[in-house]
Parts: C-alpha cells; structure tokens; sequence
C-alpha cells in the first residue's frame, strides 16, 4: 500500500519555480527559489511572482535585449501566449518608461486575460481538455487571488480527474484504499494533495 502526503509548499515550490522560466529564459537557482517561497508563503500570488520577476532588469535584458517595447512582446509571448500588438507595445512600454517596469508588468500580470491563460492550462494539464463556459465562469473569478492554489485543488478533487488520473498514472490506484477509507470530508484534500504532486512531479508524457 502506497501512501500520498504533501505540504503546501510542494505547491508553492512548483509556483515559484514555474514564474521564472519565462522571465529568465532559465530556471531559479536555490536562492531564488528560497526567497520566493517565503514570499508566497506570506500571501503572495503567482501573479506577483511574475510582477518581481519580469520587471527586474535581468528580464529587460534576456527578453528584450535592453529594448522596451521588445521585452513588452516577450511578456506578452510568455505571460499571454500570443503575440503584442504594435500598439500595445507602445502603451505598455511607455507606462514602464513613466512609471517603472513593474507597473506595466502588473498590469499585464493581473489582466483577466492572464488569469484565462493560466486557467486554460490548468484544464489541459489536468483533464486534458479545454476550458468549457461553466469551468470559465466558474473558475476565473479565482485567478484574480490564491486561485492559482485553489483551482488545481478542486480540480484534482473532481470526478472527472479522478477517472482520467487512474489511466495516466496507474499507481494512483494503490491510493484508493487510503481515500476510501478517509473521512468524507478528507477525499478532496488528499485528491488535490495527489494532483499538485503529479502536477509537479518529473514524468514523460
């Protein structure tokens, strides 16, 4: 019999982890990592992670190549997944030149434009599929907050993971006793524990 366990901070590690990459066009080093993970754990959301890490000027840089308006469409590349407008990249380079890299990082960061994009890769990672009406109307609102560590939870909570999650990862079945021999109330909280581990976890599709 296999058992699951996890703190939060598995989670928080794959956030942290996740915000940089696109930023740096590298992976956080262990001090990087450490420090963030302090600031998530104090009500930090991954938008903010993206906040800190786009408008350094490392990110100016590696994206833009000391460009503005270039790193403006490399934050668009990474944090919307498509590509900037001519004249977004003129608004959003000139907020940066009059009032700091982070203000126009938030304002791309904290869009519910991004929170779609994150929600979107949510459903595909964890069900395979795209987002539908109900799960966006539902859902979205959260993006905005801690929905980026609530989300997955529920989602890796639902029915329609669970079936799905015992044809991708098989020794989730050696889980099954333990669930089920779990208070009610417990069965979404080890669900969710079990998807931000697969989430999270080295695997080859």
């Amino acid at each position: 019999l296999r058992t699951v366990s996890a703190s939060p901070r598995c989670a928080l590690a794959g956030a942290a982890g996740g915000a940089a990459p696109g930023a740096l066009h590298g992976g956080p080093g262990p001090g990087w990592r450490a420090g963030w993970w302090l600031y998530l754990e104090r009500g930090a959301v991954v938008s903010d992670l993206q906040v800190g890490g786009y408008s350094s000027p490392e990110s100016r840089n590696v994206l833009g190549a000391g460009d503005t308006r270039t790193w403006v469409g490399g934050m668009y590349a990474a944090i919307l997944m498509r590509f900037a407008s001519e004249s977004e990249k003129s608004m959003w380079a000139d907020v940066a030149l009059r009032y700091g890299r982070a203000r126009a990082v938030t304002g791309i960061a904290k869009s519910s434009e991004a929170g779609l994009r994150r929600l979107e890769s949510y459903y595909l990672r964890y069900l395979g599929r795209g987002l539908d009406p109900a799960g966006q109307s539902t859902w979205l609102p959260y993006m905005s907050g801690a929905g980026d560590f609530r989300v997955p939870g529920f989602i890796g909570g639902s029915p329609e993971y669970w079936a799905r999650a015992q044809v991708r990862f098989p020794y989730a079945t050696l889980t099954t006793v333990v669930i089920d021999a779990a208070k009610p109330s417990d069965h979404s909280r080890l669900r969710a524990t079990r998807a931000l581990l697969q989430a999270y976890s080295p695997r080859t599709e």
